[in-house]
């Protein structure tokens, strides 16, 4: 049987709290290939550069 997100790529943004987990773990379960990403905001109110 064919997994619904069988050869399908998904982007998790937000992956690592909330529903993030959830949704990757569901995606993934259904056969998709998950990319978790996660924005770090520092003390000073900025965003990790990449």
């Amino acid at each position: 049987m064919m997994k619904r997100f069988e050869n399908k790529a998904a982007i998790a943004p937000g992956g690592t709290s909330g529903i993030g987990p959830a949704a990757a773990k569901a995606s993934a379960n259904n056969g998709a290939s998950i990319v978790v990403n996660r924005i770090e905001r520092f003390v000073d109110g900025g965003e990790a550069k990449i």
